[in-house]
């Protein structure tokens, strides 16, 4: 499965102009090593590590695209698969690997532990943090960063924000379900902002990650948030109420989605500032989805601003239905 989704990842991704030369790269070499994904339950896919520009510029792909996968899970790699996951890389010349250290799906089923995890959950240890059954111990992952770093491969942290059920569970007036019965948070409320700066502070202290790969950085739909901390500012402004009837007007529905992105925008720059002064080695990156995506309040030029780095464009062009794009654009 995770062949088939980076492959059809590979042909999505066009470079400016059509240059020559990106597509072959994009194309891992056909996976040279011939890497069983399906084995470790992990998905490979490529990121295309851009900075950031202006808010509406296009971004260069060719200039500072590379070879990276992501470790959707801990799965194996905890056994001593890190092993094999890093030679694996250095042989096919991928120079950054992510890993997820904190569970971004609800109901996933843990075949080691025989456990369904929750979004949320850390799949590693942090100080004074409650740490998922079965990852208590994370000396792997300290000697895989060390032998990363041997090795010249970068390894981030894939860090889900406001998908996170057991944030839901203790701030449960900012929980959402999104439409496929997934946990939300409301991005704007005060102790769920608190809660995400707390622990991935403690994550920087405790791990030298590389960088930091932050997912889910977004509302999941244009109702998100309704009842939250943003919902009288929005309606001092516009005299409605971000519910379905106050958000039908376009207009309405434009003032609410500005909202929602500096709100986000404005937590992620003081993340990055306040980490920044004890860390200031650790790049900044987002799995981002398109701009079409309006309702999700992702705004590439304020998150820019925040301090974002790089972008990891989110490009399943198949599954939402919509035609292949450019990057670029």
């Amino acid at each position: 499965m995770g062949e088939v989704w980076a492959a059809r990842s590979a042909s999505l991704i066009r470079p400016p102009n059509n240059r020559p030369g990106f597509a072959q790269r994009c194309s891992l070499r056909r996976w040279a090593t011939g890497l069983r994904l399906w084995l470790l339950r992990i998905l490979f896919l490529i990121v295309a590590a851009v900075p950031v520009g202006a808010a509406a510029g296009p971004f260069d792909l060719e200039a500072k695209s590379y070879l990276a996968i992501s470790v959707r899970t801990t799965e194996n790699v905890t056994e001593g698969g890190w092993v094999w996951i890093l030679e694996q890389a250095k042989r096919s010349g991928v120079v950054r690997i992510d890993i997820l250290v904190k569970q971004d799906e609800d109901n996933f089923e843990s075949q080691r532990t025989g456990r369904t995890l929750q979004s949320g959950e850390l799949l590693v240890a942090l100080p004074g943090e409650s740490t998922t059954q079965g990852w208590e111990n994370s000396d792997w992952l300290v000697e895989m960063l060390a032998r990363a770093k041997e090795m010249g491969i970068e390894i981030w942290a894939w860090w889900p924000v406001f998908h996170d059920s057991l944030a839901a569970a203790e701030f449960p007036e900012a929980r959402y379900i999104g439409g496929d019965g997934s946990v939300f948070t409301d991005a704007a409320h005060p102790g769920i902002r608190a809660r995400q700066a707390r622990l991935l502070k403690k994550l920087l202290d405790t791990y030298a990650f590389d960088g930091v790969s932050l997912d889910w950085l977004r509302y999941d739909n244009w109702l998100d948030g309704g009842t939250g901390p943003l919902a009288d500012t929005f309606q001092a402004r516009t005299g409605r109420s971000p519910d379905r009837d106050g958000l039908d007007d376009p207009a309405a529905r434009a003032i609410w989605g500005g909202l929602r992105e500096k709100s986000i925008a404005d937590w992620l720059k003081q993340v990055i500032s306040d980490i920044r002064g004890t860390h200031p080695e650790v790049a900044w990156g987002g799995y981002l989805l398109p701009p079409q995506f309006k309702e999700v309040s992702q705004n590439y030029g304020y998150l820019s601003g925040a301090g974002l780095e790089y972008v990891q464009p989110m490009i399943y062009w198949q599954l939402w239905g919509f035609p292949p794009c450019p990057s670029s654009d």
